[in-house]
């Protein structure tokens, strides 16, 4: 096996590694979602029972003030012989009544619209708890998704062309080297231009300019259309330019791509590694 052919499965490999970690991703956000809602059902469910809780708390309190008329009884025999009480009394016994069973019914409302956080101090907790899984999920949520639309990214890298060859041909008796791209269309639609930009390195790996103008970075224009499928570049190039003896090794630093549709991908220096 070649070390083309080496590299070309160490980056099958690493797309497959990928697209596996984006499908686990997806599953666990699925899981992520269904836990929530769960969350969300217990915290309903705790608001419930503390409205039970407080109507019950309201009855007993009412319970305790023991109105009714088996207890309440008044010796009219004993004060009034011929059973009949002064209408004045009567009159204030009735307002009093009144009066209690208004206050009895302000404090039933209340109790029944309290709020959770009102409620008890374990209805309290539950909340809070409910709260903080919620806010540590969110980071753990957020890197999930990172990864997820890395992967997507990388999918469509994978699609859009391959990356066979960048090479520089020896200087000439000028010092001018010639630069060749040679690719292929992987995608489902036609290309109608694409741009790269690199720079030329000399033997030691280090970046050299041009004699004549002194430019580093260059680069080239292809006008399409090149179809799904088809291979580029490896009758034609891009002559002299860079006029540099020492000129041994063509580093690209981008990619441009505009399709038929009007559409376009930029491809940045750190991820050609997806296109070889």
């Amino acid at each position: 096996m070649t070390e083309e052919e080496k590299r070309e499965f160490e980056e099958f490999l690493q797309w497959k590694e990928a697209k596996k970690k984006y499908e686990e991703e997806k599953k666990r956000e699925q899981e992520e979602a269904e836990r929530q809602k769960e969350l969300a059902e217990q915290q309903r469910e705790a608001e419930r029972q503390a409205k039970e809780r407080a109507k019950e708390r309201a009855k007993e309190r009412a319970k305790a003030i023991n109105i009714s008329d088996s207890t309440v009884k008044w010796p009219i025999e004993d004060i009034y012989p011929d059973r009949k009480m002064p209408k004045a009394l009567l009159f204030l016994l009735v307002c009093a009544f009144g009066l209690l069973v208004y206050m009895l019914s302000t404090v039933v409302h209340e109790t029944n619209n309290a709020s959770p956080s009102r409620a008890t101090k374990g209805d309290t907790l539950v909340q809070d708890s409910l709260l903080s899984t919620g806010e540590a999920g969110a980071n753990g949520k957020n890197k999930r998704r990172e990864r997820i639309e890395k992967a997507k990214r990388i999918e469509e890298l994978k699609h859009s062309i391959k990356l066979e060859k960048a090479y520089l041909t020896p200087a000439d008796v000028s010092g001018g080297v010639h630069a060749f791209l040679i690719w292929k269309n992987v995608s489902s639609q036609n290309i109608l231009s694409l741009d790269w930009r690199g720079y030329p390195t000399n033997a030691k790996g280090e970046p050299v300019a041009c004699e004549i103008d002194g430019t580093t970075e260059s680069g080239g224009h292809f006008i399409g259309p090149a179809v799904p499928g088809g291979t580029y570049g490896d009758d034609f190039g891009w002559y002299y330019l860079w006029h540099n003896p020492s000129a041994r090794k063509l580093v690209l630093t981008s990619i441009d791509i505009e399709y038929d549709d009007g559409s376009k991908i930029h491809i940045s220096q750190d991820e050609l590694k997806y296109i070889r």
